[in-house]
C-alpha cells in the first residue's frame, strides 16, 4: 500500500539529516556505520559511494541512551568507558 511506503520512507533518515541533528560532520557519522557503531541501511545504487540511511528508531535510541553501540556519545564525540 502507498501509506505503508511512505511510514517506510519516513522511518529512514539521510546521512546529512542525521549529522545536523547529532551535530557532527557527515563524515562523522559515515565513520561510525563503517565502524558498527551505529546500524545503517545499504540502498542499492549504480555510483562508486555506498548510499547509507539510519533507521529513525537507530536514532532516536542513540539520543536517549548516549551511547553508539558500547561508545558512550556526547557533543559528537565518542569516547568508550
Amino acid at each position: 500500500m502507498i501509506g505503508d511506503e511512505n511510514s517506510m520512507v519516513e522511518d529512514l533518515l539521510t546521512i546529512g539529516e542525521v549529522a545536523l541533528r547529532l551535530r557532527v560532520d557527515s563524515t562523522t557519522v559515515r565513520r561510525w556505520i563503517r565502524a558498527g557503531l551505529m546500524e545503517a541501511v545499504e540502498l542499492p545504487h549504480g555510483g562508486e559511494r555506498v548510499t547509507f540511511r539510519i533507521r529513525r528508531s537507530e536514532y532516536e535510541r542513540i539520543v536517549k541512551e548516549g551511547t553508539l553501540n558500547g561508545c558512550h556519545f556526547s557533543y559528537g564525540v565518542c569516547r568508550f568507558l
